[in-house]
């Protein structure tokens, strides 16, 4: 009798032992789906948060090595900044019915030095996806400097501003913004304010904002 004690204990042992290492192998198991799982749930939490900060009024923004792109009908925005980083500009007199007046129009942008070109680039590259030319051109009250002159650009103000002949203006007063008025645009800032600026007027151009 004493044998089969203990034969019966050894088998209930095995059993037991069988037990705890199939309940271990289980919790081991679910840990490594419910960690996958969650993974892949912030993962997409993630990538849906960083897409609804990448768009704005139904336009998706995409990052590139140009800076930021969105397609508005059959055409592609290039910009510095996205729209909410440029709403607090203030702006006057355009809408998406002013595109309109660019299309197919000649747009001179009056700039003084290389600084203000590199100011006027988003409004030069996207305002070429629908004048028939855009161009640089130089500021009357430094008609006389040697960047002008070396330049060799046309003398341009508001005055001659016609339906179709755009002349775009920029100011060097501290308060960021843009006023367009009788076909002439003048955008005012410092630094990256003033491309802002630019930007929040192309937002508002194209139908964006």
């Amino acid at each position: 009798m004493k044998s089969l004690d203990t034969r019966s204990e050894h088998q209930k042992k095995q059993r037991t032992r069988k037990l705890i290492i199939f309940i271990i192998a289980g919790i081991i198991i679910a840990l490594m789906i419910l960690s996958t799982l969650g993974y892949v749930l912030v993962d997409r939490s993630g990538q849906e948060n960083q897409n609804s900060g990448n768009t704005y009024n139904g336009f998706k923004f995409s990052d590139s090595v140009n800076g930021w792109q969105t397609i508005v009908g059959t055409n592609t925005l290039t910009t510095s900044y996205l729209p909410r980083e440029v709403m607090e500009f203030n702006g006057t007199g355009v809408s998406s019915s002013d595109l309109y007046g660019f299309t197919g129009k000649i747009v001179y942008i009056a700039i003084s030095d290389d600084q203000g070109g590199y100011a006027s680039a988003d409004l030069y590259n996207n305002l070429n996806l629908v004048a028939t030319r855009v161009q640089f051109a130089c500021p009357v009250d430094r008609e006389n400097s040697s960047f002008c002159q070396d330049k060799n650009l046309p003398i341009k103000s508001c005055d001659d501003a016609t339906l179709d002949s755009k002349i775009v203006l920029f100011s060097n007063e501290t308060k960021a913004g843009y006023e367009y008025k009788n076909s002439c645009l003048i955008i005012s800032g410092e630094g990256s304010e003033i491309i802002k600026a630019s930007d929040n007027f192309i937002y508002k151009l194209f139908g964006v904002m």
